[in-house]
């Protein structure tokens, strides 16, 4: 039986490719529903996390402003 791999795993292989992780895309691609509660656990682990904002479209039209995490090398 092949072992999965956990919500932080998942997350922590994601920021170490360089990609910016969103909310959205934590769902989507990654099953995480709770993000800020991974980026936390993964922070107390010693990895350095930035937050940016980006600002993004909703499906009503208007405009949201999101929070982007990126590990820092």
């Amino acid at each position: 039986m092949e072992k999965k791999l956990t919500q932080e795993q998942r997350l922590l292989y994601a920021l170490q490719q360089g990609i910016g992780v969103t909310p959205i895309y934590a769902l989507q691609a990654l099953g995480i529903y709770r993000l800020s509660a991974r980026i936390f656990d993964l922070r107390e682990k010693g990895y350095d996390i930035k937050t940016s904002m980006k600002t993004v479209k909703t499906a009503f039209g208007d405009t949201a402003d999101v929070a982007v995490y990126r590990l820092e090398e």
